[in-house]
């Protein structure tokens, strides 16, 4: 496809004052004369104005190109953003999850010797028909536990990377 563009070069001629009204016609020149310089100014003005209108045309077209760009350039720097965010987002829930199987291990560790103390805690007071000391045992074990899930949720509270709601805040957006 051919491109239709017409290159002139562009100088700046200067201003003639343009009269107002009718223009006065010199009679020793002649009306011929005068219609060709006539002619001439118009034809003039026409080039002049084609080539103002292609240089302003370039410029809007160099423009154009220049926020395109720019707006490209400012896409691909959001997408990257995004990439590391996300990448970021996934590692940190990576680490939670790992922090949470962790204590979860832990837990249930605790609750299996917690069951196998209890047992035998029973299996003593059958013996000797003295339940007061398992319940006794069970007290304590109830107080180290609720003390242990406290300790637990703090540290579950500060290895995870998502700042945390007060009981009373809503979450952005909520509907009342």
């Amino acid at each position: 496809m051919e491109n239709n563009i017409i290159e002139v070069e562009y100088t700046d001629l200067p201003e003639e004052p343009q009269p107002e009204g009718n223009i006065p016609i010199p009679s020793e020149a002649g009306l011929p004369t005068a219609i060709l310089k006539t002619v001439a100014d118009v034809f003039n003005n026409v080039t002049n104005s084609i080539k103002e209108y292609s240089m302003l045309k370039e410029q809007e077209k160099t423009k154009r190109a220049e926020i395109k760009m720019q707006l490209k350039l400012g896409l691909e720097q959001i997408q990257a953003q995004k990439e590391v965010l996300l990448t970021d987002l996934n590692n940190r829930h990576e680490r939670d999850m790992t922090v949470i199987r962790l204590i979860d291990e832990e837990i249930n560790k605790r609750l299996d010797a917690n069951i196998n103390a209890v047992n035998a805690a029973i299996e003593c007071a059958k013996k000797n028909n003295d339940f007061s000391a398992v319940m006794d045992f069970l007290e304590m074990m109830n107080s180290t536990q609720a003390l242990s899930v406290e300790c637990r949720l703090k540290l579950m509270a500060q290895t995870s990377g998502m700042p945390r709601l007060d009981d009373n805040s809503k979450p952005f957006g909520y509907l009342k």
